[in-house]
């Protein structure tokens, strides 16, 4: 190009573009495409002394197979809302993301260890931590910039995004208990994680609001729909004369009103079904009354939070985002109520 390193740096830079003429930085441009010569990421991040890096951590995926050769557990979705979300704010902000499954394998190794204490990371998202996860306190001790998405515990303070599950669950059984429902079933979230414990205690808390008991209450908690198909079968040999049952999810509601199909109930007219943190899927889950989790909202809002702290904002922050109710077509009016 003709010209020294510092002005070929400059043109490569928007910011110190400026400093060149249009005619000198155009030139330089052009040598850089017909080269095809691109700067050396590594060592830009290496002299800025970041990485540009962040790390969206979740779960171990249950790979669970069933005689019949389907999968139990899909995608969460809403997981993979929330990623979305936190990637498409970061992007704006030239951040990468990398996702790790804590499998017992990256669990054991310490591989999230090994990668902030190797620098390549900025900061760490953590989606959906159960209570019996242990990685978190050693993530915590590193001093990396952390953010919990749908996470509520006490124990880890840093700051927490989490969509608002224990009123999306008192809505619904205030709804059931509206259309006039009273022989009413409950199948339980697992209450192993924040968000279940929250979905359980909005049930509960709303039954006793009214001063009435359900009917029958599943002795564990999951969100499968083969746990929803499982348990239903068995209500209907102990409870036949249910109206309605809650569930916990949309997976184990889906799974509810197949096993009611097989017992030859329709949903709503002799079973109304309602389900928690509705996926947005038209045409099924609209069909379901539920609540929708605001997960792509939610990632966002995370990765905000991250980036402040990354930039030096070292005061924790908890963040409820709001769920929207789902009126679907499950639920049915029975006795002389005004339903809406």
């Amino acid at each position: 190009a003709g010209v020294s390193v510092a002005s070929v740096s400059r043109a490569l830079q928007p910011s110190l573009g400026r400093k060149l003429s249009e005619a000198t930085r155009f030139r330089i441009l052009g040598v850089c495409e017909r080269l095809n010569y691109q700067p050396n990421e590594l060592f830009r991040r290496m002299r800025r002394g970041r990485a540009n890096t962040v790390v969206y951590l979740f779960p171990g995926q249950d790979r669970e197979i069933f005689p019949d050769g389907g999968f139990e557990q899909y995608m969460d979705m809403n997981m993979s809302a929330s990623i979305i979300g936190a990637q498409s704010y970061l992007a704006e902000h030239e951040i990468d993301v990398l996702l790790l499954e804590a499998t017992p394998a990256c669990v054991s190794s310490k591989r999230y260890l090994k990668m902030i204490r190797g620098q390549l990371l900025d900061g760490v998202l953590i989606w959906g931590v159960t209570y019996a996860d242990s990685y978190v306190d050693e993530i915590l001790e590193e001093g990396i910039p952390v953010v919990l998405i749908q996470t509520e515990d006490e124990r880890f303070k840093c700051s927490r995004v989490i969509s608002d599950e224990y009123n999306g669950m008192y809505a619904l059984v205030e709804k059931v208990l509206a259309a006039g429902h009273r022989r009413i079933a409950v199948l339980n979230a697992p209450e192993s994680s924040s968000g279940g414990t929250q979905r359980v205690k909005g049930v509960r808390d709303a039954f006793s609001a009214h001063g009435i008991a359900p009917a029958y209450v599943s002795s564990d908690g999951e969100y499968k729909y083969q746990f929803g198909y499982s348990e239903t079968a068995r209500l209907m040999k102990q409870s036949p004369d249910i109206t309605c049952v809650i569930c916990a999810c949309n997976a184990v509601a889906f799974g509810c009103i197949t096993a009611l199909k097989e017992c030859g109930k329709q949903v709503p007219e002799d079973v109304s079904v309602v389900g928690g943190g509705g996926l947005n899927l038209p045409g099924i889950t609209y069909e379901l009354d539920s609540f929708l989790c605001p997960a792509r909202e939610i990632g966002r809002k995370g990765a905000e939070l991250l980036l402040g702290h990354i930039n030096g904002s070292t005061k924790p922050e908890r963040v409820v985002v709001p769920v929207s109710p789902i009126h679907g077509k499950t639920v049915k009016c029975i006795g002389k109520q005004n339903c809406k």
